[in-house]
């Protein structure tokens, strides 16, 4: 067993245990739950067609979209000032008009993302370090 299929099957877990509690979660977990669906589901058609030698690199290319869109929704509800959350949500539908933009003008779906991934992380870390900021200074 590699270790591709060890971080799969603790998705797996993971998802299906929130699944099971989905109930008895807050809001911002729930999202998390759903966003661990999607990302099992993505990985399973990952491999189907990997095995059917068919390229799955689009595959990459909208998850980037996908990820960024909930993480930062679950960053933006650690923060307490209301307009530093505001910046947060109004950054998804920005990030995803400049993704979309990249993904038909720039990007190629059938390799690695050049410009859409590297963004989507920076953006992230940046948003990471305002909700610790924000958490520690509400604390």
């Amino acid at each position: 067993m590699d270790i591709f299929d060890i971080s799969s099957l603790y998705g797996a877990l993971l998802g299906a245990v929130g699944i099971y509690r989905y109930q008895r979660l807050d809001s911002t977990r729930q999202i998390f739950v759903v966003y661990q669906a999607i990302n099992m589901l993505t990985t399973i058609a990952q491999i189907i067609l990997a095995k059917q030698f068919i390229n799955s690199h689009w595959t990459l290319h909208v998850t980037s979209a996908i990820r960024y869109s909930f993480f930062a929704y679950i960053l933006s509800c650690g923060i307490t000032s209301l307009r530093t959350r505001m910046y947060f949500r109004y950054s998804i539908p920005a990030f995803l008009v400049v993704w979309l933009c990249l993904e038909l003008t720039v990007e190629n779906i059938q390799s690695f993302s050049i410009y859409t991934r590297p963004m989507e992380g920076i953006l992230l870390i940046i948003g990471s370090m305002v909700t610790i900021h924000s958490l520690n200074s509400s604390s």
